[in-house]
């Protein structure tokens, strides 16, 4: 857990989840900070899967290799159009765009930043949604960039939300601000990994609610996967009760079938 000034104690409810959206910032601001100037020549930054040197970008050349961008992706469900899907009609996202195939060296990032607290590699791993977002915006009109949130006992553990890291990467390189603060947890839910897709929507169902700041707005959800939908559907349906016009999602990454 982080402790001090990360962790407000003497808050609860939505006070907690602003100051933590606050956090999330924070940390990613003064991270930038440190890795910008002097200290790059001391501790140039490293490969985000496997630490190994850079020349630009998040991952070293061998990493780089594993990458699997998903070019030709249906952009109701971020599959590829191989065959993979198999036709996505309705459903509260207007569009879902992912950058790579979920595995390889992403996948080791992703986990590294989510599991062994490396909150240095969300801008790096964020600013690689940079050119799907800026392909975005001339469609959308002054649009929200609206992390994911995590389950409040799991984002008290971990200190963070990733969700929020990532989008800051994504949207500060573009001037856009990153709106934490408008979509949260009704109630815990447990971890989905490893659940069918049916499971998870009923475990998922209700479990958001949305600001009504949203109200008229075009809403970019930011996650680190996509995996079945589940979540990103269940937040895209709380943004539209609470009147958001349009909401796409981005991801990292999208677990292949």
């Amino acid at each position: 857990m982080v402790e001090g000034p990360f962790w407000p104690r003497h808050l609860a409810g939505a006070q907690l989840r602003r100051a933590f959206a606050d956090t999330a910032v924070m940390l990613a601001r003064v991270i930038r900070a440190f890795r910008t100037g002097a200290l790059d020549l001391l501790y140039p930054p490293g490969c985000a899967a496997c630490d190994g040197p850079i020349s630009t970008g998040a991952f070293c050349e061998p990493c780089s290799a594993s990458l699997v961008e998903l070019l030709d992706a249906c952009p109701r469900c971020a599959l590829p159009r191989d065959g993979s899907c198999v036709g996505c009609v309705g459903g509260a996202l207007d569009a879902v765009f992912a950058a790579y195939a979920f595995g390889g060296a992403l996948a080791d990032a992703l986990r590294f930043l989510k599991f062994a607290a490396r909150i240095d590699l969300g801008e790096p791993l964020g600013a690689l949604l940079v050119p799907q977002l800026h392909a975005l915006l001339p469609r959308l009109t002054t649009p929200l960039i609206v992390p994911v949130p995590l389950p409040t006992s799991r984002l008290k553990t971990r200190g963070y939300n990733q969700a929020a890291l990532l989008a800051l990467g994504a949207a500060e390189p573009l001037g856009l601000a990153v709106r934490a603060d408008l979509l949260h947890r009704t109630r815990d839910t447990e971890a989905q990994v490893g659940r069918p897709a049916g499971s998870r929507r009923l475990a998922l169902a209700g479990a958001f609610a949305a600001a009504s700041a949203v109200d008229g707005r075009d809403v970019v959800l930011v996650d680190d996967v996509m995996t079945t939908g589940a979540t990103l559907t269940a937040c895209a349906l709380a943004l539209r009760v609470a009147g958001a016009r349009r909401v796409v999602a981005l991801t990292v990454g999208r677990a292949l079938p």
